[in-house]
């Protein structure tokens, strides 16, 4: 009875969560618009007699330099869109290129704005030259002046420049009806240059997250003030326009710094409003004249670091990295601070994205969880949410053929998208994540629930699982219990250990800053519900006769009913809260009472992470290398863990002992650069060991 109820409960929520996703616009769309509408509204109703003042900066974290040459209209309203959308101190360097209009009488009238005047017309190139001995800002953003820039466009480049190891970012640029003008650029293996995404829908989810580009074009472009001076600015032989924006991007790849693009930067461009379209006529001229010179000067990088100008290569040359294409499927994106299953995602595609790898993440059951969205897309993930999500098999059709692994996480994940992987990914290894064992987990609580059918159901997902080993190249488990457990059952698959793991991050609060206990868990995982109600009803009436005045804090997302009507003066249900670290630093024992389960409780990790002594059970204690006594408590009898707990919260010296040991275990085996070099070499490994078996 139990086991339908939680299948007719997912296949409803999966209902009205896909009925909400094609009913409702994609939220980013929304954002993106209305940023685009009301910059054009606004500088479309400021008047060219209106008074720009500009705020004065003594130490300006940036430079915006605009090189301009007459349409004094366009300058007018990009200076008001930069005045109006920009909140980071700066100064603003105009390079008027001997306007022959208004425009120099103009800026006479501009205040705060430094204003160089070239003598000729002398181009792009030069004009922006010519803020190598003026800008003051640790960045240079050169502009140009038929761009508006929209709400917050400065800030999200100046977060990515926080990475010593990247020379220069470039914006999201947008054409007014907000299509697409380039995403980042592509440098082919001929010298040719191609603008990523070019007039497709700029909220497509394969244009929005930062990732290292061959380019980024010069008409929305941020560089380290020292770099540019190192470089003496723009190569002059591409003067006075065009390619001196690509040539200058593979200058920094070539000094060891990168290219990153930043789609949180939306700015839109009027392309061609200052200079001819026609490639033949005025300065368009330069570009065929220019290719064959920057051809020439980096001829040797481009045949071995570039592909050829093929339509089937796009999706390895978007993305500047040599890494493996990677697409990871999991339930939805991870909400890393609301559950441990999340905690340990989110660390793994973090993880193999800072190791160089280009990954791609599908949602099994599509959301629009923007914040998470975003915070995937800001690590240079690629997230295929909401909408996109839904219709993922035209999107493997097209790009199936070009990823290298593709990882599935747990059971019914993995049991959906098998058969599409094994269609449209023909060349990827396929990793199954088991985040825990299922049937273990399911066959535990039917011992304790006095559950027949529950059982039955937990024999028929163990030979879904069994049966899903033979198809996948490689599993992982969180411990070395369920690892001891898959061994019997696996015909030669590989089997490794990748756990969650929290940074090492010690308390400088002690024993005598604390008081009451701690109890961490999400619950929409049905252990934790069950755990923490055993302990409410079983073990804490035991405590509280011992220390009739503790309290213990609980928090986890979705408490509940049958929890919340427990609450009371001595018991606090928080629920979800975001800020967990002032808990875990000023409550005195983490109490984990799991009846059943597996896998590695994230919880347990967290709290060994600050060195807070634990209670728990000897489920709840499963491959987290605790023992007994000595850097924890473990007892499943009630009575006995209510007497473990009372000695913790009383015993400052046996307190202290067991907080070190804690430790010291999670620095032995829970150790972030050892977990993230063992999860590079997995998939290496993976890789070299398909294509052996291919050949």
């Amino acid at each position: 009875m139990l086991s339908s109820f939680f299948i007719l409960k997912n296949q409803i929520h999966s209902f009205f969560r896909i009925f909400n996703i094609i009913r409702f616009p994609d939220p980013f769309i929304i954002r993106d618009n209305k940023k685009i509408e009301n910059v054009i509204q606004y500088t479309t109703n400021c008047y060219r007699s209106k008074k720009l003042v500009f705020p004065h900066s003594e130490s300006p974290d940036v430079s915006i330099v605009i090189p301009v040459h007459d349409q004094i209209h366009i300058t007018q309203q990009c200076l008001n869109s930069v005045l109006k959308n920009t909140c980071s101190p700066y100064e603003l360097i105009i390079i008027d290129d001997c306007s022959s209009d208004e425009t120099s009488i103009w800026l006479k009238s501009v205040e705060h704005v430094k204003v160089i005047r070239n003598e000729t017309h002398s181009g792009f190139l030069w004009s922006c030259n010519r803020c190598l001995n003026i800008s003051r800002g640790r960045f240079i953003v050169f502009l140009n002046n038929d761009t508006l820039v929209t709400e917050n466009w400065l800030n999200p480049l100046i977060a990515v420049m926080a990475n010593e190891k990247v020379g220069a970012v470039g914006a999201r640029l947008v054409y007014p009806d907000g299509t697409l003008q380039e995403a980042g650029g592509i440098v082919w293996a001929d010298g040719s240059a191609r603008n990523y995404g070019r007039n497709n829908p700029a909220s497509k989810p394969w244009y929005n997250f930062v990732r290292p580009v061959d380019y980024c074009s010069g008409a929305a472009l941020m560089i380290r003030s020292d770099l540019f001076h190192s470089l003496k600015g723009f190569d002059i032989q591409f003067a006075p326009a065009y390619y001196e924006d690509t040539d200058l991007c593979l200058s920094i790849w070539n000094l060891g710094y990168q290219v990153l693009y930043q789609p949180l930067s939306l700015v839109i461009h009027f392309e061609g409003s200052t200079g001819k379209k026609c490639p033949q006529k005025g300065s368009k001229a330069y570009q065929v004249i220019n290719k064959e010179k920057f051809f020439q000067k980096w001829s040797e990088t481009l045949c071995h670091n570039h592909q050829n100008p093929t339509e089937s290569n796009e999706f390895n040359a978007r993305t500047h990295k040599s890494g493996k294409n990677i697409l990871v499927i999991d339930y939805h994106v991870p909400t890393y601070d609301r559950d441990s299953g999340s905690h340990r995602l989110w660390l793994i595609l973090r993880s193999l994205s800072e190791k160089g790898h280009k990954i791609t993440f599908l949602e099994s059951e599509p959301t629009y969880c923007t914040e998470y969205i975003e915070f995937l897309q800001q690590d240079g993930i690629e997230v295929l949410y909401g909408r996109h999500a839904l219709f993922y098999r035209s999107y493997l059709k097209k790009n199936g053929k070009s990823f290298d692994i593709v990882i599935l996480g747990r059971l019914r994940v993995a049991l959906k998208f098998i058969q599409n992987i094994q269609r449209y990914c023909p060349n990827a290894a396929v990793i199954y994540d088991t985040v825990d064992l299922m049937y273990i987990r399911l066959s535990r609580y039917a011992l304790i629930a006095n559950d027949d059918k529950l059982m039955r159901y937990a024999e028929h997902m163990k030979k879904s699982e069994i049966g899903l080993f033979s198809k996948v190249n490689r599993i992982l488990v969180v411990n070395d219990v369920d690892k001891k457990i898959l061994i019997e059952h696996c015909n030669d698959v590989p089997i490794d250990i990748v756990p969650d793991i929290y940074p090492l991050s010690p308390s400088n609060n002690q024993f005598t800053d604390r008081k009451d206990l701690l109890f961490i868990g999400s619950f929409n995982h049905h252990p934790n519900t069950d755990g923490i109600i055993w302990f409410l009803k079983q073990i804490f009436p035991l405590i509280c006769k011992m220390l009739p005045e503790v309290k213990v804090l609980i928090i986890g997302e979705n408490p509940p009913v049958n929890l919340r009507t427990l609450a009371k003066e001595n018991i606090i249900v928080l629920g979800y809260c975001r800020e967990l670290r002032k808990y875990l630093d000023t409550c005195r024992v983490f109490v984990a009472p799991i009846r059943y389960g597996s896998g590695l409780k994230g919880k347990i990790i967290q709290s060994m992470s600050t060195g807070m002594p634990l209670v728990t059970t000897t489920v709840g204690a499963e491959g987290a290398y605790l023992c007994d006594g000595y850097n924890s408590f473990i007892t499943d009898d009630p009575q006995e863990f209510a007497e473990k707990v009372v000695s913790l919260y009383t015993n400052q010296a046996l307190w202290e002992m067991i907080s070190r040991n804690l430790l010291k275990t999670a620095e032995d085996h829970f150790s972030w650069n050892s977990w993230q070099d063992q999860l590079d070499h997995i998939v290496n490994e993976t890789v070299s060991d398909r294509g052996y078996k291919k050949h």
